[in-house]
């Protein structure tokens, strides 16, 4: 039983001075009151179920008692009146919130109304309020609300504040169409979610992110506009929407209103209607959340936060598609076959009462969907249906059914046709019931600023990538026709779901949803031992593709055969391979380019080939390259080749193709030992550098001019020739931005110098990243094996990192004897916000084992933790480099 709420004792009303005071007099004094008055209603901010109405009701009232007593002093003519519109109208103006108002003045208002007019908006203006005013005559009004959806929906919720009392009502007669008027929100939500699709859920809008306050707002501005009833009352008279439903759009409003009150209060909200970081821990701890093993505070308030607006939106979409309905001519069902009718285009039952005797009908509704994609969607009568009878649809008994598993699994069977219905099933409070372990992901929050979404949300944008992975797409290198290949594809899809189901408990995510995964696949009959053994190796392994592309130096034959080694059978390549790819783009689009498409493809490539050719080594192959890459050298002799080649390591040309071989040999072969610079034209941009400088030297001002012009760095590639004569370097670069045409002129004078560069000047981090806090940390290793020395480096990220290490590797080590070393530089994901300790000063922590000192020099590449976590500066909290010495 719920606490009784505390009595609140509010803060006084506002009263205008005695005697009256001039009008710029009374506006500071209100000033002055509201900068008091927030504070005031801020302290009964206290848990999570405060009293918010009140609250907000008594600083509305505050706000209406202001404007117009200044109105009163201002304006002399009552004929000119004064509204309250939009939020504001419909008595809910938080602390910040926008005050939107309407002057409407008579049309025969004269030039000294005009100026009381301009007056009293000045006076309002010194309130400290963002004041958003309409002024219009009463003659032009209804025009430009009829060419304004936004103002005609402000004046739907008008109140009448001062003058001659004159009532408003945009929907009597209707201005525009009702059809039409329903079109233009719809229109307005879709705009909503595309924006919210670009930026994530990280940092939600409470106010415009899906099922936020706008979905609310929408069932009732369409109820106020078709039936002229701004409460539910009408909905639920015409069964357009249920008590229960009303009762839970309540519930859902309080709780956003709560958290949309306290965040207004608050003294670091920049953003008023969005959670950022720094409020969403700020809010976890005044909501009195507190950590549990494994589920902190924070992920408890956002948790909290996300199963509200789903629910909002599910509610939303249902309402809003029976008021569409209800406003098209009448049409008769249209049969399709002996279960199925359409009308207006939406699936409909011919004989409704099968739903509740054949419970396995369920996925058949989605599978004639998959099959028939000229119907647009579910009747909203048989969506509520379904929702009205989903748990016994998914009591134990039929999700034991082997017929029913068979029917789920047929719907996965369908590659590009498996998301809508997936979509449809979870956002109907389906998914959930059908498979339990996925009730705790939904609405879980990852924090790692990389996930742009909710668990349940990346899964769900996973299997959209995988489904888009049927058109042949050059970003997606095979993908195309791997995926036709596949002889199980709803395990693919299957895997896809539980991938990520492990997260949020103790332990590694992969293994708990592998072990998920295995007992899904033990109690389903539908599923054979050898296809649940793919499922369990797919979720417990479905991040060693991504860790070993963007991780391990895939020009070392050894890293492709232990890669290799690791598969049961050759076709579990290819589904590991798409999973990844979708992971990854699923996780933040800003994380996929084509670097990180090239990566995943080459170790896919030369995994492929080892598993298919185990006679051929790949040494054979590197050998049949550089035959090729000879053919393909101009204006030189087999004998200058033969005696450069044998000055270079073997390193220099290992996993290059014959073309990228034949460049840098031209390149080396015309410049001689002068410091030369060569960008090759394609992607990924690629430079190859020369110089008889020490590479200590060379790679600090390379480093230092590339961060300096904004280009990421992907990997970089340090050798030395075996006189010691020469040191050559190799960059792979973003193509955003693109490099300039005089890059490697203006790289090459750059580089003639051979002075330690000066520090990059400081940048201010992203908003994002101000609330994280990441520990430095610096682990040094020896492998006397492959004699190399490995040295990794964990810190947050900013701008010109690597050059700083290259600075201070310089300034530690100066002009080492020359020799071949390979960096990667690694994305790897930030502890969240609440997981963190700070040590003082963020200073590194070394950790050697044992103490063997590093060289500078080396080769950098992406390695993330997760596939989603991929080497760019831009998406990333902190970064991680790699720096291995390898004497060879």
């Amino acid at each position: 039983m719920a606490a009784p709420r505390q009595t609140l004792t509010l803060p006084p009303c506002w009263q205008p001075a005695e005697p009256p005071a001039p009008p710029d007099t009374e506006a500071r004094r209100a000033r002055d009151y509201l900068r008091g008055l927030r504070p005031a209603l801020a302290a009964h901010i206290k848990g999570r179920d405060y009293d918010v109405h009140r609250l907000v009701t008594h600083y509305t009232a505050q706000i209406d008692h202001i404007l117009t007593a200044l109105y009163q002093q201002t304006i002399t003519n009552p004929a000119i009146r004064l509204y309250a519109i939009g939020g504001y109208g419909r008595g809910e103006h938080f602390p910040a919130s926008d005050t939107d108002i309407l002057i409407l003045a008579p049309d025969d208002s004269t030039a000294a109304d005009h100026a009381q007019i301009e007056t009293c908006i000045a006076h309002l203006w010194q309130l400290g309020l963002d004041i958003s005013q309409h002024v219009h005559h009463d003659h032009d009004l209804n025009t430009a609300a009829s060419a304004d959806t936004d103002l005609l929906t402000a004046l739907l919720e008008n109140r009448q504040l001062a003058g001659t009392p004159h009532p408003i009502d945009p929907a009597r007669p209707p201005l525009i169409a009702r059809t039409a008027y329903i079109r233009a929100k719809q229109q307005e939500q879709r705009a909503r979610d595309h924006k919210e699709e670009q930026h994530g859920q990280l940092e939600p809008d409470l106010k415009n992110g899906s099922g936020g306050l706008r979905d609310l707002h929408m069932i009732r501005w369409l109820s106020a506009y078709c039936y002229h009833d701004h409460s539910y009352t009408t909905l639920i008279a015409k069964n357009l929407l249920t008590a229960n439903e009303a009762a839970a759009l309540d519930e859902s409003r309080d709780s956003l209103w709560r958290i949309r009150f306290a965040l207004h209060n608050s003294n670091g909200a920049h953003r008023k209607n969005t959670l950022d970081f720094g409020q969403q821990q700020h809010l976890a701890a005044a909501f009195a959340y507190h950590d549990q093993r494994n589920y902190p505070a924070i992920e408890q308030l956002m948790q909290h936060y996300y199963r509200h607006t789903m629910r909002i939106r599910r509610i939303n979409q249902r309402v809003v598609s029976l008021i569409e309905a209800d406003h098209q001519p009448p049409q008769p069902a249209i049969p399709l076959n002996a279960d199925y009718a359409a009308k207006n285009n939406k699936l409909i039952l011919r004989h409704p009462e099968h739903l509740n005797n054949k419970p396995h009908q369920l996925w058949d509704i989605f599978h004639y969907l998959q099959q028939n994609p000229t119907i647009s969607d579910l009747h909203p009568d048989l969506v509520r249906q379904i929702r009205r009878s989903r748990d016994r649809l998914t009591d134990i008994a039929t999700r034991r059914d082997a017929d029913d598993r068979r029917r789920f699994l047929a719907l996965l069977a369908q590659p590009g046709n498996v998301y809508p219905q997936l979509k449809r099933i979870h956002q109907y409070g389906l998914l959930y019931r059908y498979i339990p372990a996925f009730a705790y992901i939904t609405g879980r929050m990852q924090y790692d600023l990389f996930h742009q979404h909710t668990v349940d949300q990346h899964t769900l944008n996973l299997i959209n990538t995988l489904d888009q992975l049927v058109r042949p797409d050059p970003a997606y290198p095979e993908a195309a026709d791997t995926l036709r290949r596949l002889k199980h594809p709803a395990i693919l899809y299957l895997a896809a779901l539980f991938h990520d189901i492990g997260k949020g408990y103790d332990g590694d995510h992969m293994h708990i949803g592998a072990q998920i995964a295995d007992l899904y696949a033990r109690e389903n009959d539908a599923i054979s031992p050898a296809e649940r053994d793919l499922l369990v190796y797919l979720v417990k392994h479905h991040l060693d593709h991504s860790h070993t592309a963007q991780k391990k130096d895939l020009a070392d034959p050894a890293t492709i055969a232990e890669y290799a080694a690791r598969f049961p059978q050759r076709d579990y390549l290819d589904y590991l391979y798409l999973l990844t790819i979708a992971d990854i783009r699923a996780t933040n689009r800003n994380l996929w380019n084509n670097w990180r498409a090239s990566l995943l493809h080459n170790l896919y490539r030369q995994t492929r080939h080892l598993l298919e050719h185990q006679e051929h080594s790949l040494h054979t192959r590197h050998r049949a390259e550089r035959e090729r890459a000879k053919t393909l050298i101009k204006n030189a002799h087999p004998a200058a080749i033969d005696a450069l080649w044998a000055n270079l390591p073997d390193a220099y040309y290992l996993g290059e193709s014959a073309e990228h071989i034949a460049a840098k040999t031209e390149h080396l072969l015309a410049r001689g030992d002068a410091h030369a610079v060569s960008l090759s034209a394609g992607y990924p941009p690629r430079l190859t550098i020369s110089s008889p400088h020490p590479a200590d030297i060379l790679f600090a001002r390379v480093t230092h001019y590339l961060e300096k012009h904004n280009h990421n760095i992907h990997e970089a590639r340090l050798y030395s020739t075996h006189d010691h004569r020469l040191t050559i370097q190799q960059y792979t670069l973003d193509d955003n931005p693109p490099p300039a045409p005089d890059l490697a002129a203006d790289l090459e004078h750059h580089i003639a110098d051979d002075r330690p560069p000066p520090p990059l000047s400081a940048r201010l981090p992203k908003p994002a990243y101000r609330h994280m806090t990441v520990p430095a940390h610096v682990n040094i290793t020896h492998d006397p094996d492959h004699e190399r020395t490995t040295l990794e480096l964990t810190c947050k990220d900013r701008h010109g990192l690597l050059s700083h290490i290259s600075r201070i590797l310089l300034a530690h080590h100066p002009h080492q004897p020359r020799q071949n070393r390979h960096l990667r530089r690694k994305s790897r994901r930030h502890l969240p916000p609440h997981r963190q300790r700070t040590p003082p000063a963020d200073r590194p922590r070394h950790h050697r084992r044992p103490a063997t000192r590093p060289h500078a020099g080396a080769a950098i590449a992406p390695d993330p933790v997760t596939p989603c976590l991929a080497a760019t500066h831009k998406p990333s909290i902190y970064a991680a480099w790699r720096v291995q010495q390898i004497r060879r």
